[in-house]
Formats: C-alpha cells, sequence, structure tokens
C-alpha cells in the first residue's frame, strides 16, 4: 500500500510503482496492475522524488482508465470503454475485434517506447557545446 504521492507509508523517501504498488485512485478505486498504469506510475513516481528533493510537495496521483484490455488468446479479447467515474460505459470491442484492438494498442505501445528510447540515446550521445567563457585563445 501507498499513499497518494507513491510513497511507502513509514519510509518517507521510498517510492513505489506499477505491480509492487498498491495505489488507489482519486475516486478510491485500485490503479490496476499492468502496464498501462504501471508506465505512468513510474514517471509520476520520479517526478514526486524529484519535487521532493527540490523541496516542494507533490500532487495526488491522477490516475483514470480510459478502457480496459484483456486477452483471451490469440482470437479472443475484449476492450471495455470507461466513463469518466471510471464505470464500464456501454462502448465494447469483443471477440476478435477485441482481441485485433488489444494487439494494436500493445504493438503502437512497444513502438512508442522504442522511439522513446532512441531518441534517449541519440540525445545522450550528441555533442555538448562549449561554452564561450571556457574556451581560451
Amino acid at each position: 500500500m501507498v499513499d497518494e504521492a507513491l510513497r511507502v507509508p513509514g519510509v518517507d523517501a521510498v517510492y513505489a510503482a506499477g505491480d509492487a504498488a498498491v495505489a488507489r485512485t482519486a475516486r478510491g478505486h485500485a490503479v490496476p496492475m499492468g502496464c498501462k498504469s504501471a508506465l505512468p506510475m513510474g514517471a509520476y513516481a520520479g517526478e514526486a522524488a524529484a519535487t521532493k528533493l527540490l523541496g516542494g510537495s507533490a500532487s495526488p496521483l491522477a490516475y483514470r482508465a480510459a478502457a480496459y484490455c484483456l486477452s483471451l488468446g490469440r482470437h479472443d479479447g475484449i476492450l471495455q470503454a470507461m466513463t469518466r467515474d471510471d464505470e464500464p460505459s456501454w462502448l465494447a470491442a469483443r471477440g476478435r475485434l477485441g482481441a485485433f484492438v488489444k494487439e494494436r494498442i500493445v504493438r503502437y505501445t512497444v513502438w512508442a517506447l522504442e522511439r522513446a528510447r532512441i531518441a534517449a540515446q541519440v540525445r545522450a550521445a550528441a555533442p555538448r557545446a562549449i561554452p564561450a567563457t571556457t574556451v581560451r585563445s
């Protein structure tokens, strides 16, 4: 269990995210386990820790699921849209269509993460400009 800033109770300097954390939404619902919540929770925990190191205080975690996906093998699944109140809506894709949509979501997520990793490597490898004040003649 973690607090609203993903801190481990009793250990103020330790943050937990993803499947290692049992967090609650602002409405009191449990944040679901899985990559769709772990990625934003990890980003939030990093920002919350940095904010604390700089002397600030983090706002509570704001998490809301737009939809839930479930695979039932390669050819069957469900994608259930959610309302703004975190309740299931009438909109859902089931069967082969549900499995197809979920597969596309997973493939897009992997593609986006790979692009972010490549961009980070390019930024890290880019030559740094030397400030004019350090150049000697």
